[in-house]
C-alpha cells in the first residue's frame, strides 16, 4: 500500500509537473505519496489472485470497471467533503462530472496490466527478501506519518483546535459545578460506607451495658428475696447494718 502510494505520487508528480511546467504537489495530503494508487494496488492484487486464469479481455473489462469506479468515487468524496478538485476532466470527450472520462479509464487499463506484469512481481521479490519484523515495523511507521499526515491536510487539527477555543469556556463552566456535586457525592458515599463500622463499634461496646444491668437484676432479686424472708424491722435493721458494713 505505502508503496505504490509512492509510486503513484512520483507519477502524478511528473505528469502534472511535465503538463503545467511548474512542480505540483499532486496529492491530498502534504507528504510524497498518493494513498488511491496504494488502494488501488490492494485492490488490484486482490482482483488478479481471482482472475489471472482468465484471457486479456476479461482482465481488461474487471480492471476498466474497477478503476473507473474507484476514481469516480474517491473524486466524488473530496468534492464533497473538500469542495476540491484533485482532477478536472471536464474538457476532455465524454467524461461525467469532470470526475471520468475514457481516455484515462483506458490509460489506467494499461497502468493495471504494467503493475500485473512488472510491478506486482517486483513488489513481491522485495517484500519476500525482507525479515517479517522489519515489514510490520515499517508498516506501523508510515501508519502514524499517513494518519498525522491526514489529519493536519484534511484540516481536522485546525478544527479541533477551533472547537477547543470555541467551547472550552462553556464546557469548563459545567464541568466545575459537576466536579463540585460528583465530590459532595463522594463524601455522602464515604460516610455511608462508614456508618456500618462506626454502628458495629458501638455494638461491641454495649456488652458492659448488658452485663451491668444484668447485676443490677440480681441485686434487686436478692432484695427481693430477702424482703420476702423478714419482716419489715428487721429488713430495715438489715439494711442499718449493711449499710454501716
Amino acid at each position: 500500500f505505502f508503496l505504490f502510494s509512492f509510486l503513484g505520487w512520483i507519477l502524478e508528480f511528473l505528469y502534472r509537473t511535465l503538463r503545467y511546467g511548474k512542480l505540483i504537489n499532486p496529492g491530498f495530503n502534504r507528504g510524497p505519496y498518493v494513498p488511491l494508487y496504494g488502494l488501488a494496488a490492494a485492490f488490484l492484487t486482490m482482483t488478479y489472485s481471482l482472475i489471472s486464469g482468465y484471457s486479456l479481455y476479461p482482465r481488461a473489462l474487471v480492471y476498466l470497471i474497477i478503476t473507473t469506479a474507484m476514481e469516480l468515487l474517491t473524486g466524488w468524496l473530496l468534492l464533497v467533503l473538500f469542495n476540491k478538485r484533485y482532477w478536472d476532466y471536464r474538457k476532455n470527450f465524454r467524461n461525467f462530472k469532470g470526475l471520468i472520462c475514457p481516455s484515462f479509464s483506458l490509460a489506467w487499463v494499461a497502468c493495471c496490466f504494467f503493475f500485473e506484469l512488472l510491478l506486482y512481481p517486483l513488489s513481491m521479490e522485495i517484500e519476500g527478501a525482507m525479515p517479517l519484523y522489519a515489514v510490520r515495523i515499517m508498516n506501523v511507521f508510515f501508519l502514524l506519518i499517513l494518519t498525522t499526515d491526514f489529519a493536519f491536510s484534511s484540516g481536522l487539527v485546525q478544527l479541533g483546535r477551533t472547537m477547543i477555543r470555541t467551547y472550552a469556556p462553556a464546557i469548563s463552566d459545567r464541568i466545575e459545578p459537576a466536579i463540585m456535586q460528583l465530590e459532595e457525592m463522594l463524601t455522602v458515599k464515604n460516610a455511608l460506607q462508614l456508618a456500618p463500622r462506626r454502628i458495629l463499634d458501638i455494638i461491641n461496646t454495649m456488652p458492659n451495658a448488658k452485663q451491668l444491668a444484668r447485676q443490677y437484676r440480681k441485686q434487686a432479686r436478692e432484695l427481693r428475696g430477702r424482703f420476702n424472708r423478714y419482716d419489715s424491722a428487721d429488713f430495715i435493721n438489715y439494711l442499718f447494718n449493711r449499710k454501716q458494713q
